[in-house]
């Protein structure tokens, strides 16, 4: 099939859809059908699923998933609903596959897919374009600065009360650090 002759990524995806795992959890059909052959819709596609295949291991119950909520306002890479049947979440993710370095608009663009979401928490998950690493995402002012402004600033102001919880980003090199804001600043925590 052409998905299995699209590399690593179409054939990862090409024997997850043949396994069923997900097969009847709102929201999966969409996911697939977004996954053309093109390398990265494949590895976003694949991201989305990653993410769940590690919550349904970590206890999720998998009745609880739901892939692609994008009603008009924001867009839901996949969710964790509070209960079977809610429209709200306990927790909600975009996923970002990057072919460029990681910058502010990145950051602001996608945050701002999760501002009126109805979930409790909100989180973010950067895998890094090649070129790109953790150090130096760390050791840059200007990304620092974004990620705080996501993180808390956009909360300190009652009539903007919208916060990102959390920044997940993930690099070639396998390392994964979580963002946080805490003790007054952010923090980069390994995962």
């Amino acid at each position: 099939t052409p998905m299995k002759n699209a590399g690593e990524g179409g054939y990862r995806l090409a024997w997850r859809i043949e396994k069923w795992t997900y097969q009847g959890i709102e929201g999966y059909t969409n996911l697939i059908k977004n996954s053309s052959v093109d390398q990265h819709s494949l590895k976003s596609v694949n991201q989305a699923l990653n993410k769940a295949d590690n919550l349904v291991a970590s206890g999720t119950n998998k009745s609880l998933l739901r892939f692609e909520d994008n009603p008009s306002g924001y867009d839901v890479d996949l969710g964790i609903k509070t209960s079977i049947g809610s429209s709200s979440y306990s927790e909600v993710y975009q996923f970002k596959t990057n072919t460029a370095l990681l910058s502010k608009n990145s950051i602001a663009d996608a945050s701002e897919q999760l501002y009126t979401a109805p979930s409790i928490k909100r989180i973010i998950e950067f895998r890094l374009a090649e070129i790109d690493n953790i150090l130096t995402i760390k050791n840059n002012e200007n990304i620092k600065t974004e990620l705080k402004f996501q993180l808390f600033d956009k909360g300190l102001k009652p009539s903007n009360n919208v916060i990102i919880d959390e920044f997940h980003l993930i690099s070639n090199n396998g390392e994964k650090v979580k963002v946080v804001y805490q003790n007054d600043n952010i923090q980069f925590i390994n995962l």
